[in-house]
């Protein structure tokens, strides 16, 4: 059964921008005039008011007219791209499986009958690939992935990177013993072998069994 993912597409996480009232202020006006210098101030008592950036950001989002609460904008903002739609193992293995159609010299497509063996060798490949982007976005702290879970606060539970690979083994050999013959053993060895160094744990086990029930 393929699983759900959900999460942050390319390794990008959302970053709250750093926002500088003041330099935006003098941006926009080079030479800012203080209240007193102006008509509406002239003849109006000077009041000293300090407000830190934070203060400013809080007022923006709480008190002024229309606006958001920028906090708010921010964490619904981060949640979005944390938790966008990802394209699911089984889906990448059916993709990775060379066509038995190519473009001919008159721009026709032409029959080309593909061998077990040169199959096989496209959809390790293609293990190999997510196997070593799965590790290195854990190691590196790039990537996040979740998968529904009702229990959850807001219906997604964050997986961890032994999770992931489980998950990933478990589909690899449900897409090997369905689509392949002679090549089947050769393949789930190789890529047994290739995650072998990694200490994979049950983890994900549980994970395939709780979202494989009905």
């Amino acid at each position: 059964m393929a699983v759900n993912f959900y999460g942050n597409i390319n390794g990008k996480s959302y970053h709250a921008p750093t926002i500088n009232l003041f330099e935006q202020a003098k941006t926009q006006d080079p030479q800012p005039k203080m209240l007193k210098d102006t008509g509406y101030g002239e003849n109006m008592p000077e009041v000293k008011v300090s407000i830190s950036e934070d203060g400013l950001r809080a007022l923006h989002g709480s008190r002024l007219a229309g606006s958001e609460n920028l906090v708010e904008v921010q964490t619904r903002k981060e949640f979005m791209l944390n938790h966008q739609p990802v394209e699911s193992f089984s889906n990448v293995f059916s993709n990775a499986m060379p066509s038995n159609y190519e473009k001919g010299e008159n721009g026709e497509y032409v029959y080309v009958k593909r061998s077990e063996e040169e199959k096989a060798e496209s959809i390790l490949n293609t293990y190999k690939s997510l196997y070593d982007e799965i590790v290195s976005g854990y190691d590196e702290g790039t990537r996040i992935r979740f998968v529904e879970e009702k229990t959850a606060e807001n219906g997604y539970r964050q997986i961890s990177k032994e999770e992931e690979l489980s998950i990933l083994q478990n589909e690899f050999r449900d897409f090997v013993e369905r689509r392949f013959g002679s090549e089947r053993e050769n393949l789930l060895k190789a890529a047994n072998a290739y995650g072998s160094e990694s200490n994979v744990s049950k983890e994900g086990d549980s994970v395939i069994r709780k979202l494989s029930k009905p």
